[in-house]
């Protein structure tokens, strides 16, 4: 009975995992071309982030709870955190500001 229990968990554990890596996940690299320049985003397994444009580079955490996204970056001592919404549809990340403007990424391969 126990090794039946196990088995099942691990199978939840296993599909789970899975279905997080799909084609709707927000974990890889995104891109970006905002005001003529590109911008990087790379959002990582373990909550953490990272983006880069214009010669900076900003470090981070992000959480994402149904069709919220939350980013901290923490630049020079300093800490800012927004939510926005957000979808993914295929390749593309769409986030929008507080005011309904979207920016639109493309899932760097």
């Amino acid at each position: 009975m126990k090794k039946a229990i196990a088995l099942s968990l691990m199978a939840v554990i296993v599909i789970s995992m899975l279905v997080s890596c799909g084609g709707n996940s927000i974990v890889g690299k995104w891109q970006a071309e905002i005001e003529g320049e590109t911008a990087a985003y790379e959002f990582k397994s373990d909550g953490t982030l990272e983006m880069s444009g214009s010669g900076l580079t900003f470090s981070g955490t992000y959480s994402v709870k149904d069709d919220q996204l939350t980013i901290t970056i923490s630049f020079m001592g300093m800490e800012n955190t927004d939510t926005n919404k957000f979808k993914i549809d295929g390749d593309t990340l769409t986030i929008y500001d507080e005011d309904g403007e979207a920016t639109v990424l493309t899932r760097v391969k």
